[in-house]
Formats: structure tokens, sequence, C-alpha cells
């Protein structure tokens, strides 16, 4: 290894001594001497570099001198650089093993990550790049070039043993001896331009002759610097010598020294193109020659079995010896064909080896065959039950040809034992066909037999009988069970398998019992088809009735006539047999009854939940009725006949409910349920009573209390106790608010009468320190008189709608004097109202009634003596007008 490094520097050395490959000597630039100090000089040295410069540095000081480098940078962004320009990780593991920095550490640890199995997969990459580099130099070299190759191609890392880097240093030695030879080359060419510029006298044949030479050694680039100094050296020669022959006082008679030489240099240049046209056809030559032999090689890699590849394969390998003469000149090439010569021949080894194991294996097989048939065959021979013979027999002609196919396809046995195995076999299948003749005499026995038993006549075995008797023969029905069908089919098999065929000798016996066998078999599918039909028929009625079971199911009426339905279909489904093979119906009718059972038993759970909240709400109408404070006692009613109506229907559905529980098989047990419904209905029933009966007496004695309440109101309105009468309104007005509506037609009156009392005593309050006129009070009389007359003339036109009869009404508090007047107005008012009551018969009165009070209770009502008589008579008409008996 150090050797190999001592010439690569020996190299490096050489190329930086010497101009730029194919330049010229004025663009050399100035060599430059870096001398490494430590300390400060290396921080501003180092400092000033680019990260590629600075990582090209790093890649010459590895390991410890990297580490002695880096200990004399002071400057910690320049550390980390540094560190981050390194790529070389045995290097980067070193530094961050050492006693740094704990940051400069890190860096380290963090450039080893990144630079881990993905950079050395870059790094092969840029190998693989670079081979193909050099390896496209090598067959087409462009001098020019050369040097920045070179230069990659020894800066290249090569760690490992990978086939991909041991080919690139392959390619990076053959590119420094060609380099080295080039440099060689290069070196003599100067060399004789020195000797030529040194020396006065002309150019010696033996100098132009080894000029030549080293000129087709290689393709030089046409602003190649040795070539072009030497052409100008010719050309001063030239000059000088031309300058001479004139100042000669003889001319030359020949042509001059300069033409000689245009001529030659002429003559070399075509010699020259001559040559490279001719090594160019031979190099294409031999590459395709290279192709060729490759080709080759991969052609029979993929057909090593093919009986003439040995022979190819020698011929393959006389080839590459023969070429290996070409090996340096196509390396790559050569070390392929000989790779792949030496794979093949191996393979070649394997295939022979392989085929002489395949030969034995097929023997082997050859020979267990024959023991396997062996053994059948015995078995036969040996047998001397028939039923354990005809058992055995089905498949045995197809193992038997199974066996003959196996055998032709296992092709050539070994050579010593090829006849003899095949004499075997043909012998043992001689007896195969021996078994198989003596299997169809057991099986014409058996169908003999079998279709004896079972015919409903005697059958006579020929062939006339047969044939005229085909529609007569006829089989029992119990030679299509089930057991002995398989029989029959199994008989039929071997027939067909053993029996005789119909271009035999026995192809009248063949045809007999080929006639028997379709008739029994189409008299079995007859058979079977009729069962087949019945059996769809049910299946077909089953599936209707799920089908109707599903509609009562699913269905959106009512539960109890989807029960009801089913029901029915239940008892349907009964009397129809269900078939075997679809016993899966009657768990599907199953599940549709246990639906429906459940849907049942949750009904009735939903009966006991109404019923339990009905009676709550029996229980809370109990409560409100008992309670003296409920305003509104007819709306308990109507609730209490509401909720009666809806336990009735409860009940009439729970009662429809027991007569469908047991509709379904498998009903749920509903007793407790149903027990707890009937308990719940009685106490509910029971609390319905006590309520009503507590409402209607609470009702009653409330309807005494508004009497009695009405009845002071009215006599407290003409009282002059105004202090008080005042209090005591206001204590009836308390008690009739408690009182409430008593759910009567003549509340709304109860209540228009008690409010116009009220306002009538207002009115009495507001004006009872008021003076009255004269005229006032005969004005206010006046007033009073036509609002009696008015509903006196009311009382006449309303219609009799109550049962009772009419009170008894005290008369017009009017004088003797007065009475015929009074009449004429009441027949006056009568006509007004009499219209008003026709278009509205049934309100009509009451609606001017309520307008009569509303005036009367605004009137001015002075103190005097008709004050009562008037009170009483207005009272009177109104309580008559809306039917009051108070």
């Amino acid at each position: 290894m150090a050797g190999f490094s001592d010439a690569l520097s020996s190299v490096l050395t050489k190329l930086k001594l010497r101009p730029r490959l194919g330049g010229s000597p004025g663009e050399n630039p100035p060599e430059q001497k870096t001398e490494s100090s430590p300390g400060q000089e290396n921080n501003v040295v180092l400092g000033n570099l680019g990260d590629s410069e600075l990582a090209e540095f790093m890649s010459r000081h590895l390991d410890r001198e990297a580490i002695r480098v880096l200990q004399t940078i002071t400057d910690q962004d320049l550390q980390s650089r540094m560190v981050q320009a390194l790529s070389h990780e045995p290097t980067l593991k070193r530094i961050a093993r050492s006693q740094f920095d704990k940051k400069l550490k890190r860096v380290a640890e963090k450039r080893l990550r990144e630079t881990g199995s993905a950079a050395a997969e870059q790094r092969l990459q840029k190998v693989i790049r670079l081979s193909e580099k050099i390896q496209t130099f090598v067959d087409h070299p462009q001098w020019s070039d050369a040097e920045d190759l070179l230069r990659l191609a020894l800066d290249q890392e090569t760690d490992g043993t990978n086939p991909v880097v041991n080919h690139f240093q392959a390619l990076r030695a053959r590119l420094i001896a060609a380099v080295e030879g080039y440099n060689k080359t290069y070196s003599e060419m100067e060399e004789i331009c020195n000797q030529l510029e040194t020396s006065s006298g002309p150019v010696s044949p033996r100098l132009r002759n080894r000029w030549s030479e080293l000129e087709e050694m290689y393709s030089f680039p046409e602003n190649c610097a040795v070539i072009a100094r030497y052409g100008e050296i010719l050309k001063l020669r030239a000059s000088a010598q031309q300058r001479s022959s004139q100042s000669s006082p003889q001319a030359p008679s020949g042509p001059t020294e300069d033409a000689q030489l245009k001529a030659k240099e002429q003559q070399r240049l075509q010699a020259q193109k001559s040559k490279e046209q001719k090594i160019q056809k031979e190099r294409e030559r031999r590459l395709q020659a290279m192709d060729d032999l490759l080709s080759g090689l991969r052609e029979l890699s993929e057909n090593l079995t093919h009986a003439h590849a040995g022979a190819r394969l020698r011929n393959l390998q006389n080839d590459v010896t023969a070429l290996r003469r070409w090996k340096t000149e196509y390396p790559l090439k050569m070390e392929e064909a000989e790779t792949l010569l030496k794979a093949l021949l191996s393979k070649r080894t394997e295939v022979i080896h392989e085929a002489k194991w395949d030969a034995w294996a097929r023997t082997d097989r050859a020979a267990r065959i024959q023991a396997e048939l062996e053994a059948i065959i015995r078995g036969f021979e040996d047998e001397q039950d028939s039923e354990a013979a005809l058992s055995r027999a089905a498949g045995l002609t197809q193992r038997l040809f199974d066996y003959s196919k196996e055998m032709r396809e296992l092709g050539a046995l070994e050579r010593e034992k090829d006849q003899e195995i095949w004499d075997q076999f043909k012998a043992l299948s001689e007896r195969g066909r021996m078994v198989c003749g003596k299997v169809g005499v057991l099986t014409q026995e058996r169908l003999r037999s079998e279709l004896s038993e079972h015919a409903s006549k005697p059958i006579e075995f020929t062939a006339e009988f047969v044939m005229k008797s085909s529609g007569t023969v006829h089989f029992k029905t119990s030679a299509f069970a089930d057991d002995v069908s398989l029989r029959m089919e199994k008989l039929q098999a071997l027939w067909r398998e053993f029996g005789p065929r119909a271009s035999g000798a026995d192809r009248e016996t063949e045809a007999l019992y080929k006639k028997l066998l379709e008739l029994y078999f189409r008299q079995r599918n007859l058979h079977r088809g009729q069962l087949q039909r019945a059996e769809a028929n049910a299946i077909h009625e089953k599936r209707e009735l799920l089908r109707e079971m599903k509609i009562a199911c699913e269905g959106k009426s009512s539960l109890v006539a989807r029960t009801g339905v089913a029901k029915k279909l239940e008892e349907k489904w009964k009397r129809t047999p269900l078939p075997a093979m679809v016993s899966g119906l009657q768990a599907e009718f199953e599940a549709y009854q246990i639906r429906l059972n459940a849907e049942l038993a949750e009904e009735i759970k939903k009966q006991v939940e109404l019923a339990v909240s009905i009676q709550t709400q029996a229980r809370s109408m109990l409560d409100k009725t008992l309670d003296k404070n409920e305003a509104n006692l007819p709306q308990v009613l109507s609730t209490i006949a509401k909720l009666e109506a809806e336990l009735l229907g409860l009940e009439k559905q729970a009662v429809q409910i027991n007569g469908l529980k047991q509709a379904v098989a498998g009903s749920a047990d509903t007793l407790e349920a149903e027990k707890t419904f009937h308990e719940i209905l009685d106490q509910t029933r029971e609390l319905f009573q006590e309520a009503r009966t507590a409402a209607k007496t609470e009702i009653a004695e409330r309807a005494l209390r508004r009497n009695q309440v009405l009845t002071e109101a009215e006599g407290l309105a003409v009282s002059t106790e105004w202090e008080w009468s005042g209090a005591r309104f206001e204590e009836l007005k308390t008690v009739w608010k408690k009182v409430g509506t008593l759910g009567e037609a003549q509340d709304s009156f109860f209540h228009a009468l008690f409010e116009n009392v009220c306002l009538c005593h207002l009115s009495r309050v507001e004006n009872k320190e008021r003076t009255y006129t004269s005229a006032e009070k005969a004005a206010a009389l006046k007033a009073r008189e036509e609002l009696l007359c008015s509903l006196e003339a009311l009382i006449r036109l309303r219609p009799k709608t109550g049962s009772e009869g009419p009170a008894a009404i005290s008369p017009l508090p009017f004088v003797e004097g007065e009475n015929s007047k009074a009449f004429g107005k009441v027949l006056e008012f009568g006509l007004k109202y009499k219209q008003i009551v026709s278009l509205d018969p049934k309100s009509g009165a009451i609606k001017e009634t309520k307008k009569i009070m509303v005036q009367w209770a605004r009137l001015p009502v002075p103190d005097d003596e008709y004050s009562g008589r008037f009170w009483r008579a207005y009272l009177d008409r109104v309580h008559e007008l809306f039917e009051l008996r108070v």
C-alpha cells in the first residue's frame, strides 16, 4: 500500500512540474508554495479558504493529522467548518471521542450521522460515475482532460473491497499508466525540440523518424504545445536555409529544401491518417469480436441444457483463449468474458450432474410405478369377494392410463435399465387389461341382479325382449330409493368403464345393458321430477306464507290486526308439511313468530305503563277535587271523562291481546303483567269514581254558595249603609272568585249579573253625596221605566228554552194611571226588538239584555220611594231573560 501511495505521489509531482496537458507554456499558472504555520497564521490561511478548498485540504489530512491541525486552530467557527468539510468516518469518530469542545463533538457526531450509509452510497455512485469517465477516456483518449481526470481519480477515496471499488482501482491504474506513457512521450518530444533548437545543421532523418513514431503513438490535441513548437522550429530552419540559398552565388537546380519538407510533411500526414484509419478499423474489428464473444456467452447461459451446449461452450472457450491477447486493450470486456466463461463451465458441470440425477430419478420413478401397478393388479387378482372387487374397481382404467402416460412422459431412463423396465411395464399393462375384463364380467352380473330385483315384472336379458317391451318395463318405487339409486349410479359408472365396447364382439350385450340402464334412469328421473314438483309447490306455498308473515310483522296496521293475521298463517303453515331440504324456512317462520311475541309482550308493557300514567293523572284529579281552591272543577270533570275513555280503550285492547297472546308458537309469559294491568284498572276506576263524586259534591256546594253570594249582593246594591256594604262587597267578590265556574250554561250569565250588580252598587256609592233636582229625578225615573219596558218586551219576544216554567215576576212598578202608557211602551219596544230577535233567535235577546244592563248600571239612581221597587223589577226580568233560578 505504501508503494502505491508513493507511485501516486510521484505522478502528481510530475504533473505539477509539467505544463498542463495540451496547453501552451504561457498558460501555466505560477507555482504557489503554501507553508503551514501554527496558531494565528493557520487561522488566517485556512479561514480564507472556501468550502470546497477546505474540504480538499481536510481530505489530505486525516486521522491523527486532522486532530493535530484542529488543535492548532483557535477559532471555534473555523473548527466547525473544518469538521463539516470532513467526510472520513474514522476521523469523525476520532474527533467525537477526543477531548474537544462539546459543541465541536456534536458537530462531528452530526456529520458522522450524515456521512453514514447514505454518504457511502453517494461515494459509491461517485466512484461509478468516475469509473465511466475513465473508461470513456481509455477507449477514446482526450488528452486535454487527462490532468483533471487524473486529479479526480487520485482524490477519490477507495475504502473497502467492493467490486465497484476494485474495478475503479484497476481503471485508475490504467489511467495512471496511460498518463505516465503520455508524459514520457511528451518529454521525449520536448528533448527532440531542445536538440533542434541547440543545433544549426539540417534535421537528421533519425530524429524525423523518431518524431513520426512518437507522434503516431497518441492522438495529440490540435493545440499541443510541443507539436506547435516543433513546427515553428522547422519553419525557422526552412526560412534560414532559404535565406542562405538566396545569398549563395549558385542557385539549386532542383526543388528547394522547403518544398521537400512540405512534401514530406504532407506524406507524413497522409501516412498518419491512413495509419489511424487502419488502427481504427482494426480496433472496431477487435471490439466487434469481443462483443460477439460476449453475446455468444450470454446466449449460451440461457441454453445450457441444450443438446449441443457442450460443443458450443468448447468453441467459446477457444475463442476466449484466442482473444486474451487483447486483454490490455479491452480489460473490462475480457474480464467479463472470463467471468461468464467460468460461470458457464461451472453451470455446465452442474447441468451434466443434474441430468444424471434426473435420469436416476426417472428410473426410480419408473420402478416405483411398476411396484404400485404390481400391487394394484395383484390385489385384484387375489380378491375373492366380488363386492369388494367392485368397490375398489372405480377409476382402475384411469389409473392404468395415468401410469402409462407418466411412463411415456418420463422419457429416456438409465441406459442399463431402460429396456428391462419397459418390458416389465408392458407385461403389467397386459395383466391390467385382463383384470379390467374380469371387473367388467362382475359388473354385468351385479347389474343383472339389481335390475331383476327391483323390476315390477320379470326381465328377459335379451335384446329382442328389451326392444319389444321397452315401454312396458317398469321398476318398483323401491328402485328409486337413495341407496338403490346410488348403487345403480356406481354400477353404471363401472359398466361405462369396464363394460364391452360397441365395436367389440359383445356389442349386443353392451346395447342391452345400455338400454336397460336408460330405462331405469329415465323412470327414476320422472319419479324424482314428481317429487321435486311436489316439494317445489310446497316450498312455494311456504314462501308465500313467509312473505305474508313478513307483511304481518312489518305492516303499518295495528298489532292486534297483524297478530290475528299471523294466527291464521300459523294454522295454514301447520297444515302443509315442510320438505327436509328447506328446513331453514321453519326457522325463518319461527323467527317471525318470536318477533310478534316480542311485540305483544312489549305492547303489554306499554299498556301497563299507560295505565300507570292514567292512574297517576286520576290521583292528581282527585287531589284537585279535594282541594277547595280549585277554580275550574268542570275542567277536572272533563279531564276525568277523557282519562276514563283512554282507560276503556286500553282495557278493550288488553282483551284483544289476551285473546291473541297464544296466536304464535313460543309466546312469552305475560301473566304477571296482565295481573298488574287489571289491578291498576280497578284502582284507577275507584279513583275516577271518588274524584267524580267529590267534584259533583263540590260543584253543588259552590252553586249554593254562588246563589247566596248573588242574593246578598243584590240586596246590598240598594243599601244605604255605605261603609259596611262596601266592605261586604269586597268580601263577596273574593268568595265569587273562589267559587269559579261550575260547568253550567248559565255560568256566564251569573257572572255578568254579578258584575252588573257590583257596577250598580259602585255607581250609587260614587253618587251618594249628589243632590238631584226634580228634573233629574224625573229623567232618571223615565229612563228606568223605558229600560224596564225594554226588558219586558224582550221577555215576551225571547224563545223559551228552559224546561222549567216561568218564574213569578213582579209587576212593573208603575202607578195606576201609567199602566196603559207602559203597555204602549212595551209594544213599541217589542216592535223594535222583534226584528233583532228574528235575525238572531238564539242570542239576540241576550245581547240586548246585556246592553240594557250596562245602561242601567250607568244611570244615576236617586234614593226615592221607587228605588227598591224598580230594582226588584229589574232583577226579576234579568233573571227571567237569563233563566236564572236563584
